[in-house]
């Protein structure tokens, strides 16, 4: 390649091909070179001064630290009205087997159940294979589980003196301190009268 063709390409990717300039002797060269003539070298270039935020106030921080407290309290108020209550608590008692000499139990009124005895009424809410599950309505003595699971023993029809666990009964239920649940008429389906003697024994 020859210095002519070098140079018609070094022209043909100058940017500033085809663009206007101005000649060095021309008026706005000129004005240029006046106005640095007039221009006093001693004088200090002005710093631009950027302005600075505004400092938000404490009160305004303060506020929105008690805004994001409000809805953290909205969040854990809703969690407990959507019903996340923990698991309800337990207690396990035992179903003695029928007594053959039920006939010589003593009557209710000369009964004096142990002061540790636990006594409540509940719901069935599950007859299984092996257990009884009741909703607690009440504890009348040593208790405050939300359910009860009283374990059948594998006997084929859960029963209380001859009387069938049904689900959805209600019943009133004293178990003794071996963890037996009471029979002799001391536990049964509920009835105000045994009530009464549970209001006497655990009052």
């Amino acid at each position: 390649m020859n210095p002519d063709e070098l140079q018609e390409r070094l022209q043909r990717l100058d940017p500033a091909r085809g663009a206007s300039i101005d000649p060095v002797n021309g008026p706005q060269a000129a004005a240029l070179m006046e106005q640095i003539m007039q221009t006093d070298p001693t004088t200090p270039n002005e710093v631009p001064v950027v302005p600075q935020p505004a400092r938000r106030p404490r009160r305004t921080l303060f506020a929105a630290l008690g805004a994001l407290g409000v809805v953290a309290a909205g969040a854990f108020a809703f969690v407990a009205l959507r019903g996340d209550d923990p698991a309800p608590t337990t207690a396990t008692y035992s179903l003695a087997a029928s007594d053959p000499m039920m006939s010589m139990c003593l009557a209710l009124s000369d009964i004096t159940p142990p002061a540790d005895s636990a006594a409540f009424r509940g719901t069935v809410v599950a007859v299984a294979a092996e257990s009884i599950t009741l909703d607690v309505a009440k504890w009348y003595a040593n208790g405050d589980a939300d359910q009860v699971i009283v374990s059948t023993g594998g006997m084929p029809s859960p029963a209380l003196d001859g009387v069938s666990f049904d689900e959805g009964g209600d019943y009133l239920v004293l178990a003794g301190t071996d963890g037996q649940v009471a029979i002799c008429g001391q536990s049964g389906p509920y009835s105000a009268e045994l009530e009464a003697f549970y209001n006497t024994w655990f009052g």
